[in-house]
């Protein structure tokens, strides 16, 4: 995402608002700077350094939130100070009640049955007796030892390391046999793969394809040229070290309409010729790294040779072709979280 300067405002009343507002100027931590284009104020070479002109084309940022009043500080006062009631589960507890409350009032049937049958003791004192026998079923420590045995599991857990800022689902813990973690990478990823397109028409001017009122989406690659144009001319991206960067849903469009980007001239064209200049320039890389003298590297430097001539000779087409047609991004546009749109 594209993050923009703050421009310099006369009124002096306007509170900033990184949330709201001027997200758009705002950095949060845990944020990746990946590339900075400099302010034309950026030091130059012949100037001494000082803080609204920073070397090295470096950027002026401010410090607006630290400590406890950043995300990560609201998550350490709810772990030091969390206010949650340490309690049981209910429905266990009520369970436990209920198991308890039928002998109680089996007993107390019991008692009933046999003080009724003997005339000599009063009927107010058999009342009297049932009565206690119900009201004992619960005990006045019981929620001092539920809560008790909430509390050994929390320290049992602090002294591992383990911090709970809501304990009251520690007893739902104990339900589970089995706990799996898993990361974005290992059987996940956060690589999007574009599966299909919806046309107008084609290439042919042939309209597209209507199921049940909607048109139906065809492979990616066989997007007409205007779709193609639109996806490849409408992102974000930039590049950092060949590999191109940004919103995942641009980067896996563009790929799946195979159409390439270059940055340096904010330019696209039809064809995968970027990722073979890619391959090339990684493929003459390992070539460095083989000796000469050792036989074996100077074999495979030779097979090497022979697969990139070919593939130079497949390149220099693919860029021909690909200047046929060419879309150039004139203006990138933020996009706005008030309008929920560019």
């Amino acid at each position: 995402q594209m993050k923009d300067e703050l421009a310099n405002v006369s009124d002096e009343s306007i509170t900033v608002d990184p949330f709201g507002k001027h997200r758009v100027h705002a950095l949060f931590s845990g944020t990746s700077l990946i590339q900075v284009t400099p302010a034309q104020k950026a030091l130059g070479k012949d100037e001494k350094p000082d803080a609204m002109c920073p070397p090295d084309d470096g950027v002026v940022c401010y410090v607006m939130r630290t400590g406890f009043n950043s995300s990560q500080g609201e998550l350490m006062r709810m772990i030091e100070f969390s206010t949650e009631e340490v309690a049981a589960d209910k429905i266990e507890t009520a369970a436990q009640l209920l198991f308890l409350l039928v002998f109680a009032l089996a007993a107390a049937g019991y008692v009933l049955k046999k003080g009724l049958e003997d005339p000599t003791k009063p009927t107010y004192k058999t009342l009297l007796r049932c009565t206690l026998i119900i009201t004992s079923v619960v005990p006045p420590s019981l929620p001092m030892q539920m809560a008790f045995a909430v509390h050994t599991a929390l320290m049992s857990l602090l002294k591992i390391g383990i911090f709970c800022t809501e304990p009251f689902r520690v007893p739902y813990a104990g339900r589970v046999s089995y706990c799996f973690f898993d990361k974005t990478g290992t059987l996940t990823s956060d690589q999007m793969v574009a599966i299909g397109v919806v046309n107008g028409a084609d290439s042919k001017g042939a309209k597209a394809e209507i199921k049940d009122g909607v048109k139906a989406a065809g492979p990616t690659k066989e997007a007409s040229t205007m779709a193609a144009m639109v996806i490849a001319g409408c992102h974000s991206l930039i590049e950092v070290e060949g590999k191109a960067l940004g919103d995942p849903i641009e980067v896996a469009a563009i790929s799946g309409v195979a159409w390439s980007y270059v940055p340096g001239t904010s330019t696209a064209s039809p064809g995968a010729w970027r990722n073979k200049e890619r391959f090339m320039a990684s493929q003459k890389e390992f070539m460095t790294t083989l000796k000469d003298d050792v036989e074996a590297d100077k074999k495979e430097k030779e097979e090497i040779q022979k697969k990139l001539d070919d593939f130079e000779k497949q390149l220099k087409i693919d860029r021909l072709e690909a200047k046929r047609l060419q879309v150039t991004i004139e203006s990138r546009f933020h996009f706005s979280s008030e309008l929920q749109r560019m």
